[in-house]
């Protein structure tokens, strides 16, 4: 697939001590390694450490070579502190790794060693994109490129055009011969005062696959055109095409003019096809070497972001800016591992801006590991915990054990939507907005509403005490039914007419005593009702920006007269607040201290067993999770 050639040369009196290795990891994916030691024992050891992680993580049976790549690029970041903490003399590392995935190739490095694509007589350093101004010992950026036919690689220790020109480069190299290329170069080398060992690594991209699918297309098409050719249609066309020919005079001045006009045009269209072919060359040359200047430029975009996190203006100036270049130069499809890298990185940023807090489920916090794929809910009654399904409870829920399942048989073709705790009991709210209770006795009751035909259309339940809470999104009304003999008594709205059509849309409420109210916009009210009625805006403090991006459909709010905070749940997320007094009737406003999301899963229900810890349920199961609260911003335990 490709011809490779290394310099081998290595002078013993000097401070370093650099060699390759190659690994053929499978007839498309070969690994190449430069490494660049202070003395060849230190040489060894990571040498052969680099060489374990690819074998171990990079094999044929890889789904995606950049992504393996990436983990092997971690291991040995991790593998070069703990092996500096041990070793006086590790010194500065110099190391690149390639890996070359069929015409797809893969690399990063370490400090000064340099890679340079040779394409069409035309030099560019691709290290350049990811070139690092001083040693960490740290790996960062991967690169990919294509490579086409006849290209030519040339990796070093050294940044070879300190002592190279572009002109050196394009009459030395020969790929017909390797041999003479190094030759060559090595002749302009050592005509340099050079203080240090350097070795090359090349190859070029054999064109012998290409070549073959080449010639098959070529056979493919001569055989077409043949077969074309080869029929009693197309022979009658082309002996009728001779006699026309015949019949006309060769000497007719219209004729002649005729002829000339279509060997202008035909003559026209074919330059216009080679200048075009020479300018999209041009231009996609243009087009690379400008890619990279940006690629550095979005990085030092988000470099100027992360030192200016507590500068809202700064901090969104440089993301926007940092976007641009990446969004440019993806629709480009140029670089695009380095884009994904910086698109990461962007998000990583904007998630530590707005103190985002990433959940992982572990079997280290699993609490229960559902069978049924679906559970709407999760809930907490006398300390036992319950999960709920569209027409069935399972309790209780303790790790290790099987709960027991309780099942609803009167439903027909209606479920359980959602659910709140009324003292001993379960209430549930279903599709057809039915009110049914749960009770200590382990029995389903459907619940009557005396006054009126039917419970308020309802997508969500809350409770108070002994009452009932319903908001009526058709209404955009309110409704608090207190107990009454044989069930609940008619539903007492809340809202005047003036207010409902001054609010707009309600995307939900929970009751503390007093009602809080969550608008289609996500800002935040409270209605008192007394000793008068009143409806206040309650002001959100500090609040990140993805909030007001949010979706407020199946939005939730939490709050109970035992918990200290309030909590919101949009579009996935969690979003915590602390709010200005502990006595409920007094809140004026909430002030954000962090979001808590699920890295894989969506939430599909959670319960706030007590402040710091949340049960959450997805798919798989339900989880336990710890937070704490320092200087006013939440953290994962």
């Amino acid at each position: 697939m490709y011809k490779v050639s290394y310099n081998k040369a290595q002078r013993e009196n000097l401070m370093n001590y650099v060699q390759e290795k190659t690994i053929t990891i499978d007839k498309d994916i070969t690994a190449f390694i430069l490494v660049d030691a202070s003395e060849k024992r230190i040489w060894d050891i990571i040498t052969n450490k680099i060489v374990d992680y690819i074998i171990d993580n990079i094999t044929s049976d890889s789904k995606n070579i950049y992504d393996s790549f990436s983990v092997v690029l971690d291991f040995l970041n991790g593998f070069f502190k703990s092996f500096s903490l041990k070793w006086e003399s590790l010194g500065l590392l110099n190391i690149s790794i390639w890996i070359l995935e069929e015409n797809k190739f893969h690399f990063s490095k370490i400090w000064k060693s340099a890679i340079y694509l040779l394409q069409d007589d035309d030099l560019t350093e691709v290290t350049q994109a990811s070139s690092q101004d001083k040693n960490t010992n740290e790996f960062s950026y991967i690169s990919s490129w294509s490579l086409r036919v006849e290209d030519i690689i040339i990796m070093a220790n050294e940044k070879l055009t300190d002592y190279l020109t572009k002109w050196d480069f394009t009459e030395s190299v020969n790929i017909d011969s390797i041999d003479e290329t190094w030759a060559n170069l090595e002749n302009i080398l050592n005509n340099e005062n050079i203080s240090t060992n350097i070795m090359l690594v090349s190859f070029v991209y054999d064109f012998a696959r290409e070549e073959i699918k080449a010639n098959k297309h070529l056979e493919n098409l001569k055989h077409f055109w043949l077969k074309l050719l080869d029929n009693n249609y197309t022979k009658k066309s082309l002996a009728a095409a001779l006699v026309m020919k015949d019949k006309f005079n060769i000497s007719d001045k219209i004729f002649r003019n005729s002829l000339f006009v279509a060997w202008i045009v035909v003559s026209v269209s074919l330059l216009y096809i080679i200048i075009g072919s020479i300018v999209s060359t041009t231009n996609n040359s243009m087009n690379i070497s400008t890619a990279k200047e940006k690629l550095i430029e979005a990085r030092d975009y988000i470099r100027v972001a992360n030192e200016n996190m507590n500068n809202a203006d700064l901090f969104d100036l440089n993301i926007q800016k940092a976007t641009e270049i990446t969004t440019e130069i993806k629709d480009k499809k140029l670089f695009l591992n380095d884009v994904d890298k910086i698109i990461d990185d962007i998000s990583i940023l904007k998630k530590q801006y707005d103190w985002v807090e990433s959940f992982e489920s572990t079997t280290s916090n699993l609490i229960y590991r559902t069978e049924e794929k679906w559970f709407i809910k999760t809930i907490e009654l006398n300390n036992k915990t319950y999960l709920i399904n569209s027409n069935f409870l399972l309790w209780p829920i303790v790790s290790g054990e099987k709960p027991k399942k309780y099942l609803f048989d009167k439903l027909e073709d209606d479920f359980f939507i959602d659910w709140k705790v009324m003292r001993d009991k379960i209430v549930l709210l279903t599709k057809s907005s039915r009110v049914v209770t749960f009770d200590k006795n382990f029995e389903f009751k459907f619940v009557n509403v005396i006054g009126q035909d039917k419970w308020e259309s309802s997508d969500s339940i809350d409770t108070f005490g002994t009452n009932i809470y319903l908001l009526d999104k058709e209404k955009n009304q309110i409704f608090k039914h207190k107990t009454a003999i044989n069930g609940y008594s008619i539903g007492q709205w809340f809202l005047e007419d003036s207010d409902i059509k001054s609010i707009g849309k309600i995307s939900t409420i929970a009751v503390d005593g007093w009602v809080y109210i969550l608008k289609n916009d996500l800002s935040l009210l409270k209605l008192f009702t007394a000793p008068k009625y009143e409806l206040e805006t309650i002001t959100l403090n500090k609040l990140p920006k993805n909030y007001k991006s949010m979706s407020p459909s199946n939005s939730t709010i939490i709050t109970r007269d035992d918990l200290n905070y309030i909590y919101i749940y949009v579009n996935n997320t969690i979003f915590v607040f602390n709010p200005s007094s502990k006595r409920y009737q007094d809140v004026k406003s909430l002030t954000y201290i962090g979001q808590i999301e699920w890295k894989k899963y969506r939430i599909n229900s959670f319960y706030i067993k007590h402040d710091w810890e949340i049960n959450i349920l997805n798919e798989t199961g339900l989880y336990k999770l710890w937070f704490d609260v320092s200087d006013g911003k939440l953290m994962l335990k």
